[in-house]
């Protein structure tokens, strides 16, 4: 078989396989990461919830807290200092990052 050992004929044998599985398998995957992706908490929901800090946060500072079992980015917008273990409410979400106020 001197046809498959031709480079010419591997590289057109690899383009109709990769636009042959592009065609059949792109909506099961499509459709399988789309239902993957939708059972992770909405951002815009987590206004009014209050989450944990878990490490004394400044006021205008970034810092970690805890909420609904995952570790934000947070900022405190308070005056005073979130102390570890105090519990802060969400008023604002700018992209991955939660502003807190302390309760």
């Amino acid at each position: 078989l001197h046809i498959v050992e031709a480079e010419w004929f591997q590289w057109l044998l690899f383009s109709a396989l990769s636009i042959l599985s592009l065609i059949t398998f792109r909506g099961p995957l499509r459709r399988l990461t789309q239902t993957a992706d939708a059972g992770g908490p909405a951002v815009d929901t987590l206004i009014g919830k209050t989450g944990l800090a878990v490490e004394d946060i400044a006021p205008e500072a970034i810092g970690k807290v805890e909420l609904h079992g995952t570790m934000w980015s947070a900022r405190n917008a308070g005056t005073t200092v979130l102390i570890k273990g105090q519990r802060g409410q969400v008023f604002k979400v700018e992209g991955l990052t939660l502003w807190i106020k302390g309760e």
